[in-house]
């Protein structure tokens, strides 16, 4: 059997692109023989796009319920509200928050006979951070001002308006874009035994950026 020039050469490419992987054959109808430079050990133009970085920074709405203790439970009702919050993803682990929103307290009557309801309201303005503790559970601490309105709270009609120094101290839950939280606020630092709120919340992240 005689071997033609041609099929020789196709022969000695097809056997060296068996044995060498960084290379792929290909055997034209005609007897043309070509090689293509090339394996799987190099990425493809796909495979070298690199992802879209995740979003670091977040905008939520979180709806809270308070409980006044202490002196500030004699004249302030029981709190309903909502604040907007605004996240920047530092690391992993750390997110700066900044919060700010409307607590309104239900009437109440206060303890003094003839004592008229007094009725209060908050507008906190707060920064802070949230520390990833353990999964999904987290730590919180913030810091900022809180303008408190107290409106019938003494014996004759009078509206008493003040700014105060305000912490946040608590914790809690995150499951995607719910969060739920609970913590102690001091609505003022300088009166902290007479202005203490549990409060509680839920909220959810609207839009991610």
């Amino acid at each position: 059997m005689r071997t033609t020039p041609s099929s020789f050469v196709t022969s000695l490419v097809l056997a060296v692109a068996l044995t060498s992987s960084p290379a792929r054959a290909q055997v034209n109808v005609g007897g043309e023989a070509s090689v293509e430079v090339g394996g799987p050990g190099e990425p493809s133009e796909d495979e070298g796009l690199e992802e879209d970085p995740p979003p670091k920074m977040a905008l939520a709405a979180d709806v809270a319920a308070g409980l006044p203790v202490g002196g500030f439970g004699d004249y302030a009702g029981f709190a309903l509200g909502v604040l907007l919050r605004f996240e920047y993803d530092i690391d992993t682990k750390l997110t700066a928050t900044a919060r700010a929103g409307y607590l309104h307290h239900l009437a109440k009557e206060r303890d003094e006979a003839g004592s008229p309801e007094s009725k209060v309201s908050e507008l906190p303005i707060l920064g802070g951070v949230k520390v990833a503790l353990s999964g999904p559970v987290y730590g919180a601490l913030e810091f900022g001002v809180d303008h408190v309105s107290v409106d019938g709270g003494c014996a004759v009609e009078c509206v008493e308006v003040d700014n105060h120094f305000a912490l946040t101290a608590g914790g809690g839950y995150e499951m995607g874009d719910i969060d739920l939280r609970a913590a102690l606020v001091v609505a003022d630092l300088g009166e902290a035994g007479d202005s203490l709120m549990l409060l509680a919340g839920a909220g959810v992240v609207f839009s991610r950026f």
